[in-house]
């Protein structure tokens, strides 16, 4: 998104975003009465490693994450799955992504019958890639951004693919826009004695 938006002002900044590579995912959100699931669901959720030969790449267990999110009785389970290894999951139309994670899940929690639930939102780039090479791009787009006072990237495209890590990210470039508006918004030496002049 980035590289679109600056595709016009800057051609080579916008070819160095686009060369970063994401990965698909697809997120499959499975409501269930609370009875159907034999799992007690009392974490967050869990990964699967590649050893266990699983497709997911893992699930949530939204309800118990946070409150409000299901009726009473009900719990909502959230899978991710496709990712860099397993790109052509996407490929698969919506009902055989819902058989195939069901009938991963359902070993695995003891799911009882068809989800009352179930919607799936595939993401044809949703993880970024941190490729070898991809601190020596990052150390020439800030290089390549200097040109640009004032304009400042963030996100999971950068430095962290989390939530947490967008968080954490943020407070530093918060910090930089504040004193960017600060210096541009601060009247310069020479206005200031002409003023005092008049």
């Amino acid at each position: 998104a980035a590289a679109r938006l600056l595709d016009g002002l800057d051609p080579t900044l916008a070819g160095w975003l686009t060369d970063i590579p994401y990965a698909p995912l697809a997120v499959v959100c499975l409501g269930y009465p609370r009875e159907a699931v034999a799992h007690p669901l009392d974490g967050f959720g869990f990964l699967a490693p590649r050893h266990v030969r699983l497709r997911l790449l893992g699930a949530l267990f939204e309800s118990t994450i946070f409150t409000g999110r299901t009726p009473e009785g009900r719990v909502l389970i959230r899978a991710m799955i496709g990712g860099a290894r397993d790109a052509a999951v996407l490929d698969l139309d919506h009902e055989a992504l819902l058989r195939l994670v069901t009938g991963e899940l359902t070993p695995v929690l003891g799911l009882r019958g068809a989800p009352a639930f179930a919607r799936v939102f595939p993401h044809q780039e949703a993880i970024p890639q941190y490729n070898v090479g991809h601190a020596r791009r990052l150390a020439r787009i800030d290089q390549r951004l200097q040109r640009w006072p004032g304009l400042l990237l963030t996100g999971n495209a950068y430095r962290g693919i989390g939530v947490n890590d967008c968080v954490r990210n943020a407070g530093p470039v918060a910090e930089q826009v504040l004193r960017f508006v600060g210096e541009t918004a601060r009247p310069s030496a020479t206005a200031t004695a002409t003023a005092s002049a008049r």
